[in-house]
């Protein structure tokens, strides 16, 4: 009879040590399903949340704009005279019935623009010549040296443009950049060496205080004739990279400007990335425990 009943007793415990595995069990399993579904969840939040940010700046991206004013004024927008610099890109947009559609196109249209101006600044500079001391007429011909050196680095930046038509060249081809940075970065450089060099001179000579006007003079016709023109070239292509990622943002700059630029966003992003570590940790924690 006590057989019986010892057989009976571990029976039982040996049914209630297989209910309480199999309870434990299933409670594991449905912790480990709730978490499931909450890191789904968190997860799901906050891809949907990347992708209304990452719609909203790509809403604001040039690349299928068909506003040419817009596209001019945001290239213009790096220049550090974008004023000039969109109204003499804006003025050759009617005269040329001309419709940009990346920045290389109005980077090339602001190397005409250049060329013109340094056409123009020449040919002041040759009339000049007439009136000229032998001092001063010997610094505007070191001037007019300079002036044409630019003139064949910026055609020879245009003929670089040029030969890749309408295509998006700085994008297909960064490389391109590297080379076209130093022309235009020497050509405007020498419009500076022009005023040094023929302020030197003038200096130096028995009349130079007299001959200082000729040294304004020049200073004037080159602020108001190229200078400008020359140097938002130089900047377009110095911040080109930056122009780029205006007109066809990665989603790396994407997510960079709207946390910078937006600090719900960031708020937002960080809460689901630290709400995403919590449900990590505790699924680590139900695992040990059970």
């Amino acid at each position: 009879m006590d057989k019986v009943n010892g057989s009976i007793a571990s029976t039982r415990e040996s049914l209630l040590e297989d209910f309480n595995q199999t309870s434990r069990k299933r409670r594991k399993l449905g912790i480990i399903i709730s978490f499931i579904l909450l890191f789904s969840i968190i997860i799901g939040s906050i891809i949907s949340v990347l992708a209304v940010l990452k719609n909203k700046i790509e809403a604001q991206s040039l690349s299928d704009s068909e506003n040419p004013a817009k596209l001019i004024r945001s290239v213009c927008s790096v220049t550090p005279f974008p004023t000039s610099c969109f109204d003499s890109i804006w003025d050759f947009h009617f005269t040329n019935r001309f419709n940009p559609k990346n920045p290389s196109e109005i980077f090339s249209v602001s190397l005409r623009v250049a060329s013109f101006e340094l056409h123009q600044l020449i040919s002041r500079t040759q009339l000049q010549f007439r009136e000229a001391n032998s001092t001063t007429l010997e610094a505007l011909r070191e001037c007019e040296i300079l002036f044409k050196e630019s003139m064949k680095l910026v055609h020879r930046s245009m003929e670089v443009m040029d030969h890749h038509g309408d295509e998006n060249v700085f994008k297909k081809n960064k490389n391109i950049i590297v080379v076209l940075r130093p022309w235009i970065w020497n050509a405007t450089r020498n419009l500076e060496r022009c005023i040094n060099g023929m302020k030197g001179k003038i200096l130096g000579s028995e009349n130079g205080e007299e001959d200082l006007d000729e040294v304004r003079m020049m200073r004037s016709m080159i602020d108001y004739m190229s200078k400008e023109y020359m140097e938002n070239c130089l900047m377009m292509i110095v911040k080109m990279d930056d122009i780029l990622d205006m007109f066809d943002p990665n989603f790396q700059s994407i997510l960079a400007n709207l946390l910078l630029s937006s600090p719900e966003y960031a708020f937002t992003v960080i809460l689901f990335c630290s709400q995403f570590l919590v449900i990590i940790v505790l699924i680590f924690m139900v695992l040990r425990l059970y």
